[in-house]
Parts: C-alpha cells; sequence; structure tokens
C-alpha cells in the first residue's frame, strides 16, 4: 500500500516555475507532466501570485499544522519560555522565604531539580519519569532548569529546556531578553 506522497517546497517552487516557464501548456498538461493533480498546481501558482516580496516567499508552502511564520513560532516559544520563568520566579521565592534567604544566589539546587522532570531507574530496571513543579503548572514535557549564572552585570541567566511540539531550549537574562535554540 502506497503512503501519501509528500511533496517538499523546492519541488513546489519548481513546478511553479515549470509552469511560467511553458505558458503554452494547459494547468492540466502541466500536472499531467509533473505527475501531480491539477488541483495542487492551480493552489501553488495561486499562493506563489499572492506573494509580494522574496521575505514572504520563505513562507510559502508551509504544510497543515505549521507556524504560518518562523515569527509565530518564535512568538510561541518565547510565550512558553516565559510562563516558565514565571512558575520558577514564584517557586524561588516560596523557597527563599521559607529557608530565610534574600537573593537568588542562595537558592540550593534542590529548587531547580524540583521544578525539572527526572528519570529514575526501579528496582525492576525500568525507568519512571516524574513531572517536576513546571511540568505540573504548564502543559511542558521533558522540563530541566538550570540553576541560574549570575552575570558581571549582577542579572540572572537561566536556561530552560522543554518539550512542547518539538525540543526547545531558551535562555533568559530577564523575563524581556529571550533567546530561543
Amino acid at each position: 500500500m502506497a503512503g501519501k506522497k509528500v511533496i517538499d517546497k523546492q519541488f513546489k517552487l519548481d513546478a511553479v516555475q515549470y509552469r511560467k516557464n511553458h505558458p503554452e501548456l494547459t494547468f492540466e498538461q502541466v500536472a499531467r507532466n509533473l505527475r501531480v493533480s491539477n488541483s495542487s498546481i492551480h493552489r501553488r501558482c495561486k499562493q506563489f501570485s499572492d506573494t509580494k516580496t522574496k521575505n514572504e516567499s520563505r513562507d510559502l508552502f508551509r504544510g497543515s499544522g505549521n507556524f504560518s511564520s518562523d515569527d509565530a513560532k518564535e512568538s510561541k516559544y518565547i510565550a512558553e519560555a516565559r510562563s516558565i520563568y514565571i512558575v520558577v520566579q514564584t517557586e524561588e521565592a516560596k523557597w527563599r522565604a521559607e529557608n530565610g534567604k534574600k537573593s537568588t544566589d542562595e537558592c540550593d539546587q534542590s529548587v531547580y531539580d524540583a521544578l525539572s522532570t527526572t528519570t529514575t531507574t526501579g528496582s525492576d530496571n525500568q525507568s519512571k519519569k516524574s513531572d517536576g513543579t513546571v511540568a505540573e503548572k504548564t502543559d511542558f514535557k521533558d522540563v530541566t532548569i538550570s540553576k541560574p549564572t549570575k552575570g558581571a552585570d549582577g542579572k540572572y541567566t537561566y536556561t530552560f529546556k522543554w518539550t512542547s511540539d518539538r525540543a526547545v531550549e531558551a535562555t533568559l537574562t530577564s523575563n524581556k531578553d529571550v533567546k530561543i535554540k
């Protein structure tokens, strides 16, 4: 049984270019020559003609379920990192209040371990994941929170790793300065 044919972006761009290079051919002939459906050639040519600038063309032909642009994807991950940051700051503040500590440098590694997802191996040699506080309070999986480092400017830099629709890593120097990797 044959699976669904996967057509990459380059093929789609080449198909549009082929149609432009052969105006004497009908859409039906172009589709037959390229072994694709007539409607897909119409759709690709329309999508391409609706694109006004080169920057817009980089987002052409994204598949269904994909982000509308790289900027939309980046925005989603930044929002997720900020959500994690809020949970981390809340838990740090609770720990400092309970332990009479005033600064983030005084937070024990156990704070960040409790925030992160952990994997343990039982006596039956089976691995078991336990959600940390961040995973419990968000929809993210496989969360790892590293203890922040203090820069020369006195600001703390956090590194978070998590899985939403893919594995993501972010560094935050403040809630406004977020970098996604």
